[in-house]
C-alpha cells in the first residue's frame, strides 16, 4: 500500500512547490496533486527528485466528460498527452472522472442524457482508452466522487456502479480509486460497502 498526501488540500499557506518538502518532511514519499497543464512540470520533477519523491498520480482528464460520448475523441486525445506527462514524471497513474470539473464546479449531463446512456457512454469511451492504457503501461483510475455542492451534477457516485463499469470494460489497466471521503458522504456504513 502507498501512502501519498494529496498537496492540493494540504499546506495551503506554502506556494505550490515548496509542497512536496513539506511532504517529505511528513513522512510520506508518495505526492498527487490534481491536474499538470498549468504547472510547470519540469519543476516539479525537480522538487520530487530534490526530496526523494514519487508522483502516484494526478488528474489526467480535464474539458472533457466521459459521460458525454460527443467528446469521447477530445477526452481520449487528453488522455495521451496526460499519458506522455506521467511517462515523464516516472508515474504509471492517471486519475479520471465521470464529469469534468472546473472552477465552477462539475459538468452536469443529467438532463441531456438517462442515466444508462451515461453509464454506456462511459463505458464505450474507456474501451477505447483500455488499449492505450495498456500498450503505454499507465493505469487510470476511475474515482467516483460525492454530488453535493459544486459537485452536484456529478454522474459517478456509487461505487458499485463504477465497478461495474470497470468490469464491463475488462482491462487491468482501468480500475476504480475508491475514495473514502466521497464513498462516506455517498453511502455511509463504510465497512460493508467496502
Amino acid at each position: 500500500m502507498k501512502y501519498c498526501l494529496n498537496i492540493e488540500e494540504l499546506f495551503p499557506e506554502l506556494d505550490f512547490y515548496d509542497r512536496f518538502k513539506a511532504a517529505k518532511e511528513a513522512g510520506y514519499d508518495y505526492v498527487e496533486f490534481w491536474g499538470w497543464q498549468e504547472k510547470d512540470v519540469k519543476r516539479i520533477k525537480e522538487e520530487c527528485q530534490k526530496h526523494d519523491l514519487k508522483i502516484s498520480g494526478f488528474k489526467g482528464d480535464l474539458d472533457w466528460s466521459l459521460c458525454d460520448n460527443t467528446v469521447s475523441g477530445d477526452f481520449i486525445d487528453w488522455m495521451k498527452k496526460s499519458i506522455e506527462t506521467a511517462k515523464f514524471f516516472n508515474c504509471d497513474s492517471i486519475i479520471v472522472h465521470s464529469n469534468s470539473i472546473g472552477e465552477d464546479g462539475s459538468s452536469n449531463f443529467n438532463q441531456v442524457y438517462s442515466p444508462q446512456r451515461q453509464i454506456a457512454n462511459i463505458t464505450s469511451t474507456l474501451v477505447k482508452a483500455a488499449p492505450i492504457l495498456e500498450k503505454k503501461g499507465i493505469t487510470m483510475w476511475l474515482e467516483p466522487l460525492n454530488n453535493l455542492g459544486d459537485l452536484a451534477g456529478m454522474f459517478l457516485v456509487d461505487a458499485g456502479v463504477t465497478a461495474d463499469i470497470i468490469r464491463a470494460v475488462g482491462s487491468p489497466n482501468i480500475k476504480m480509486l475508491c475514495d473514502l471521503f466521497h464513498m462516506q458522504i455517498m453511502h455511509g456504513d463504510l465497512a460493508n460497502h467496502m
